[in-house]
């Protein structure tokens, strides 16, 4: 179905529309009253705004009516070779967009002279495409040998990812390279960047998994880390001889005056990587997806560390020098084979999944300033068993903890006000304790859910809420005492506690949620204040047989 906007009628129209049916009008195009012909205004307004989608000839698209312009959005056939329509309604073709050849077997792609606008998303999932061709009287686009280029040759668009070259040489007459451009073009193994590039963006060069060589221009000035990402057999990004920006030291890309390391390609096989005494930065992603390496020297004069420096590699210890004050996100996930990790004082935050999935991890040192454990910091951090939290630390993020199989034991010292995020502890197996100190005003959703032997645990009497499926499944808890300032226990906050015999609530308690205790198959004593609680109706099991015990006021 179509929507539509009502349009205007003026005002003269519409006076002479109500003459004419007042003096008995037909549906005749005219009708002449005392001798002057009046036109029938037609009350079906015109179409505006955008309609839905519609399938003709294997594309969806959508129709501007305001614009009278055609957007296509997808394609539905079969052909190998497509020929994008210059009109569809009798209106031009102007957009692609969206994921319109996803899956599909197309190996050519001919481009009409009216689209102006493509987003290259829609060729990167084209596994078989060689040649994209924009018509020769496209104002926007132009192609040379198959590969899509703006229509003045300054921006490389896309190079189809089933092309057959082994190597590509950008033309000198191109500025600009687009994020993606080179997304999953299997058969390269060089790449020539054009004389007249002077940035590459993130993933420029994205999965491109034969890739080993990419030579760059004298004028680049920026090269981002994430330039070649995912390239896991790339052995050089080679510096220009006479750049002014980039040099090569080893086998990795720095600045030119070596106080940064950019990239230390994946496919490098070295176990032992040595950087110079002169660095001091070391940048996101830069030794990310290296496999091959087990143990990475970083010299005392580092004083920060990206974002992924060392995802996905193969170091087995790391030690963060003193004077490290910065350490990305993500700085060692999926390092599977790391077992040690020492971090320094100068550090107050460990960022957001900072050793998720480290799961040979055993030994960790943070340093004595730490205020704050970032959303997954360690989650799936199977193998630690002990984790002591300096004093200073006063905010968990979600998740933080979850997934550590054998944590035994958690303190949380600080005094002052803090806070603890959801599913901090979740599936903390072997936790038998937990020391909460902060004072949190909620027991998030999921806190200690799946802590199978999480014996006790102490309320602070900062806590105002128990939030849905705090201690879900903690099969081992017996008793839980529920201090005076909370109000509201929420949903499932207890359900599957199989050994919870009682349950002792505040005064101030308001209301307890459905499931809160379902699945409590041992509770048999439960101690409220002598006053009206609203307990929901299915809180408890049907079949529990529990006391309630009123304390007198």
């Amino acid at each position: 179905m179509t929507n539509f906007n009502k349009q205007r009628i003026c005002l003269s129209a519409v006076i002479m529309c109500l003459a004419f049916t007042a003096c008995g009008g037909t549906n005749n195009k005219t009708d002449n009253i005392s001798g002057t012909e009046i036109p029938v205004v037609s009350t079906t307004p015109a179409p505006s705004g955008l309609s839905d989608e519609i399938v003709s000839n294997d594309f969806v698209y959508l129709i501007n009516y305001d614009d009278r312009e055609i957007k296509l959005t997808g394609f539905c056939g079969t052909d190998k070779k497509i020929d994008v329509p210059a009109m569809l309604d009798n209106m031009p073709v102007v957009e692609l967009a969206g994921d319109i050849f996803a899956q599909s077997d197309v190996e050519e792609i001919n481009i009409s002279a009216n689209i102006r606008v493509i987003d290259p998303d829609i060729f990167r999932s084209c596994e078989h495409l060689k040649a994209i061709n924009a018509a020769e009287n496209n104002k926007y686009f132009c192609s040379v040998g198959g590969v899509l280029y703006s229509k003045d040759l300054k921006q490389l668009i896309f190079y189809p990812k089933g092309r057959t070259d082994s190597e590509f040489v950008v033309p000198d007459s191109v500025e600009k390279i687009a994020r993606k451009a080179f997304d999953g073009a299997y058969n390269l193994e060089k790449i020539v960047i054009g004389e007249n590039v002077t940035s590459l963006v993130a993933e420029t060069i994205y999965e491109c998994p034969n890739l080993t060589c990419i030579i760059l221009p004298e004028k680049l000035t920026s090269f981002s880390s994430l330039s070649a990402a995912k390239c896991g057999r790339l052995k050089c990004v080679t510096a220009h001889k006479n750049s002014r920006s980039f040099v090569n030291f080893g086998n990795g890309l720095y600045n030119i005056s070596l106080t940064r390391l950019i990239i230390y390609p994946a496919g490098n096989k070295s176990d032992m990587v040595s950087l110079p005494d002169t660095l001091e930065e070391i940048s996101g992603y830069a030794f990310c997806g290296n496999s091959e390496i087990s143990e990475i020297i970083i010299p005392e004069s580092v004083t920060a560390i990206g974002c992924g420096a060392f995802m996905n590699t193969g170091i087995t210890r790391i030690y963060v020098p003193d004077k490290v004050s910065g350490l990305g996100a993500h700085a060692f996930e999926n390092c599977k084979k790391l077992v040690s990790a020492e971090l320094p004082d100068g550090l107050t935050v460990i960022e957001d999944s900072l050793f998720e999935n480290c799961i040979s991890l055993t030994d960790v040192k943070l340093g004595n300033n730490i205020t704050e454990i970032g959303c997954k910091a360690f989650k799936n951090a199977t193998a630690v068993e002990e984790l002591t939290l300096p004093p200073t630390v006063n905010k968990i993020g979600d998740e933080a903890f979850s997934g550590m199989k054998k944590l035994k034991s958690i303190c949380l010292a600080c005094t002052g006000k803090g806070s603890v995020g959801e599913a901090a502890f979740k599936n903390c197996e072997a936790l038998e304790a937990a020391d909460i100190k902060l004072g949190i005003k909620t027991l998030e959703d999921e806190l200690f859910c799946g802590c199978l032997r999480l014996k006790e645990f102490n309320i602070p009497d900062s806590v105002t809420k128990i939030d849905d499926k705090s201690f879900m499944g903690c099969a081992s808890l017996e008793k839980i005492d529920i201090p005076d300032s909370v109000l509201l226990i929420r949903s499932k906050s207890f359900s599957g506690c199989s050994s919870l015999k009682e349950v002792n609530v505040g005064k101030n308690c308001k209301y307890i949620h459905k499931n809160a205790f379902k699945i409590c198959n041992s509770l048999n004593r439960f101690i409220l204040e002598d006053k009206t609680v609203r307990i929901d109706e299915a809180a408890f099991d049907k079949e529990n047989k529990i006391e309630f015990i009123f304390r007198k006021q």
